[in-house]
């Protein structure tokens, strides 16, 4: 046997013409049963599979999904996870996976897509621009959003139950004896961290606790804004005695940056982040934070971006994963005093 024989081979073992083979394999019914089984025999006992690029030219597609995220990659961030169970469905369709995890200016595209080497794109995350989308949207190509949503223009997407998720967590907050919470979040114009500011502000108002705009925090999603943010709240007085993080990273790096200044977590200050990454239980103390399935998320968004392909006039579905709060030590006990 051949380690990677062709469908030559495979007519020669038939006794057929590779049109043939061919006509079999594409399940053309203008052929004889008795040949059909000629042929699927020998296909069998050859282990052969059309090569990726003659099924693509059959069936006039790439044979490849695309993910999109706009930003660089990061260590141990979410879309390393969801990736993970996109994959895993693209391969159950016989489909390749193409990634772009880079930076983008509004409107730019990845090279993938300006070469027309996928036949459905799976975009998202914070700083994914609507100018990007809409400019693969032009180009026909169907798109299945995760991790955000622009209300002004409907996507398929897929995200979290974010409102409800936040809500838990400030709720876990206040019933430990916390009256003055900070919120530390990205940008407030993402929709999945404006849903989870929502969440917070709106448990606070439930507690009839006061809202005060100097402890919200705004900036970049990441770990190393996190430290920055912890800086700022160390400045305030009176200073809020624990925080809401919209993601793990800006918990982490909040943790950090307080533990490097002398605080004690939870002793002194009580954190709650989102997401819930691997990492999240691997710092001292380990993180409390809202879970997301990731892997549904990246299973349900695949399986959304395949009906697309097959059906491009589909109106535009919303997929919502629910969450759960894993309480770890970073909240502690009850506020003393």
């Amino acid at each position: 046997m051949e380690k990677n024989p062709k469908m030559s081979d495979v007519a020669r073992l038939a006794g057929v013409s590779s049109m043939t083979v061919s006509r079999v394999l594409s399940n053309n019914a203008n052929v004889r049963p008795k040949t059909r089984e000629r042929v699927l025999k020998a296909v069998k006992a050859l282990d052969y599979y059309p090569s990726a690029s003659a099924r693509a030219l059959s069936r006039q597609v790439t044979g490849n999904l695309g993910l999109m995220v706009g930003h660089k990659p990061r260590f141990d961030e979410f879309f390393n996870y969801v990736v993970r169970a996109i994959e895993e469905e693209s391969y159950r369709h016989e489909y390749s996976l193409i990634i772009s995890m880079q930076a983008l200016k509004p409107g730019t595209l990845p090279m993938m897509v300006r070469q027309r080497k996928v036949d459905g794109i799976i975009a998202g995350g914070p700083e994914i621009s609507l100018e990007t989308l809409l400019a693969i949207e032009n180009k026909a190509i169907p798109i299945v959003l995760i991790a955000n949503c622009f209300e002004s223009h409907p996507f398929h997407h897929g995200v979290a139950d974010d409102y409800t998720g936040a809500y838990t967590a400030v709720e876990h907050l206040i019933q430990l004896g916390h009256q003055q919470i900070a919120f530390v979040g990205g940008n407030l114009k993402n929709y999945c961290i404006a849903k989870r500011f929502n969440g917070y502000r709106e448990t606070l108002q439930k507690a009839n606790l006061q809202f005060d705009q100097r402890v919200i925090f705004e900036g970049d999603y990441s770990r190393e804004a996190g430290k920055i943010h912890a800086g700022e709240i160390l400045a305030l007085r009176p200073r809020p005695t624990a925080a809401f993080c919209s993601g793990a990273l800006l918990a982490m790096g909040l943790m950090q940056g307080l533990q490097e200044n002398g605080l004690t977590i939870p002793r002194d200050f009580a954190i709650v982040g989102f997401d819930d990454i691997n990492s999240a239980s691997l710092c001292r103390p380990p993180l409390t934070t809202v879970a997301i399935d990731k892997k549904a998320i990246g299973q349900l968004a695949a399986q959304k971006l395949f009906q697309l392909i097959k059906s491009p006039s589909l109106k535009p579905a919303k997929i919502v994963v629910s969450t759960n709060l894993v309480i770890r030590g970073s909240c502690g006990g009850s506020v003393s005093g």
